[in-house]
């Protein structure tokens, strides 16, 4: 989700009305589950707000079923806090997460605001989010961004480079991805 998010905030509009747009609310959302995922290898339940009852429980044990049909799982704003208390980690930027998120609230329940919002979901995205999947898996977004456009990486860079977002890894002569 995320990296489909970043891609669709890298290239042109003009096949895609609306890419741009839609790109930070699939960003957002990718953000979200990235953020959650870490989170649950300390505990799967600390994503929660609210969990099932025993007495609306499918089986006589707490079970992923009863998870997904009566879990109430933490919302955006609340993942910071969450995060650090957690696993020690701290969002970067808060205000640029915040304001991401507030984006995308507008986004998906106003209409699109009249600012750049691929370059915001590209600042979001890689530099926010890619350093903290960096560090976590010693992975990296853009190597899920090329399974939905193999050219991808010939024209992130230039993007990243002009929003002077640093990023943990360069692109090679053959078009490779390396770890700086």
């Amino acid at each position: 989700m995320l990296a489909k998010g970043l891609v669709n905030a890298t290239f042109n509009e003009h096949h895609n009305p609306y890419g741009h747009s839609m790109s930070v609310v699939q960003v957002a959302h990718g953000a979200e589950l990235i953020i959650k995922a870490r989170i649950a290898e300390e505990h799967p339940l600390l994503i929660f707000t609210a969990l099932p009852k025993s007495i609306n429980s499918i089986d006589t044990h707490l079970g992923i079923e009863d998870l997904l049909n009566k879990g109430k799982t933490i919302m955006y704003s609340e993942l910071p806090e969450r995060l650090w208390s957690t696993t020690g980690n701290k969002i970067s930027n808060i205000e640029l997460f915040n304001q991401f998120g507030d984006i995308r609230n507008q986004i998906v329940h106003l209409g699109v605001p009249n600012i750049d919002v691929s370059d915001l979901a590209l600042q979001f995205g890689y530099g926010i989010i890619e350093p903290l999947v960096n560090e976590w898996w010693d992975d990296t977004i853009l190597n899920y961004a090329t399974e939905y456009d193999d050219a991808y990486l010939e024209y992130v860079f230039e993007q990243t480079d002009r929003l002077n977002i640093k990023l943990n890894y360069k692109l090679s002569e053959d078009f490779k991805l390396d770890k700086k």
